[in-house]
């Protein structure tokens, strides 16, 4: 699903507001992606996490506080491979942001200034 949505997103043609809400939902979907990692990790090394009632929900909620780069600090990652995937995950949802939701709505905004054209 993650690779349609992108393929939707980048295809040829005028940047539409569907466009944009593609990209949003690709933001989200990214985050549960990450938040399913998350879990797979605590299940393996519960020691991974500083963490009390780990669920799904308790990591879909960390992920997305680590992807906005939040940070509580409720939830803390111990391991070093927990640490790298945290910062990871913080790094790519800042360029997401910043480079690819910036660049879809400035293509938007670009396209809605062009003149139409009359046959």
């Amino acid at each position: 699903m993650f690779f349609f949505v992108w393929s939707y997103i980048f295809q040829d043609g005028p940047v539409t507001s569907e466009r944009i809400n593609a990209a949003l939902c690709l933001y989200f979907i990214a985050g549960l992606i990450w938040a399913f990692f998350y879990l797979v990790m605590y299940d393996l090394k519960p020691e991974s996490f500083n963490i009390k009632g780990a669920d799904l929900d308790n990591f879909i909620y960390y992920s997305f506080i680590t992807l906005s780069t939040l940070g509580y600090g409720d939830i803390t990652p111990l391991s070093p491979t927990a640490r790298a995937f945290s910062y990871v995950e913080a790094v790519l949802g800042q360029i997401y942001l910043a480079v690819i939701i910036a660049r879809i709505v400035s293509l938007h905004l670009a396209f809605a200034k062009l003149p139409c054209s009359k046959p």
